[in-house]
C-alpha cells in the first residue's frame, strides 16, 4: 500500500515528537507547523529514515531551499550540514541518495575544509 503525501508527512512529524524535534514551539499536530518547519527539523534531528521520506514528500529544490536558508547559516549544526551534504543534498535523485548512503561516503576527516558558503553559492 503507498502512503499519500500527507501520510508520509504525519509519519515524519510523529517520529520527530519523539526526537523532541519541536521543544522550541508550540506544538501538538501536524497543521501547527509549516512545510519549512518541518523540513528544517527534519534535516536537523531526523534519522536517515526520516529524511528519505522528506525526499518522497516534497522536492528536492523545496528541501535544498530550507537547507540553504536555515539550517546551514547555523554555525552549530557544522557536522551535521557536512553529513547532509555528503549523503542526501549533493545528488540530484533519490536513486543517488540511496546509492550513496549504501557506500557509506560520509568521510568527516576534511569537515572543516568543506566550505558551505561556496557551496551553497554553486546550487543557485
Amino acid at each position: 500500500m503507498k502512503l499519500s503525501k500527507n501520510e508520509l508527512k504525519e509519519q515524519i512529524f510523529s517520529q520527530l515528537l519523539v526526537y523532541q524535534a519541536f521543544w522550541s514551539y508550540d506544538v501538538h499536530t501536524l497543521s501547527d507547523i509549516t512545510d519549512n518547519i518541518l523540513i528544517e527539523k527534519t534535516l536537523l534531528y531526523g534519522d536517515v529514515e526520516e529524511i528519505l521520506l522528506l525526499f518522497r514528500v516534497f522536492t528536492i529544490q523545496e528541501i535544498r531551499e530550507v537547507w540553504r536558508n536555515s539550517v546551514i547559516p547555523d554555525e552549530r549544526f557544522y557536522p551535521r550540514n557536512y553529513y547532509l551534504a555528503k549523503i542526501f543534498l549533493i545528488s540530484k535523485t533519490p536513486q543517488g541518495i540511496s546509492s550513496l548512503y549504501k557506500k557509506n561516503l560520509v568521510v568527516m576527516k576534511n569537515l572543516t575544509a568543506f566550505d558551505f558558503k561556496l557551496w551553497n553559492k554553486k546550487l543557485k
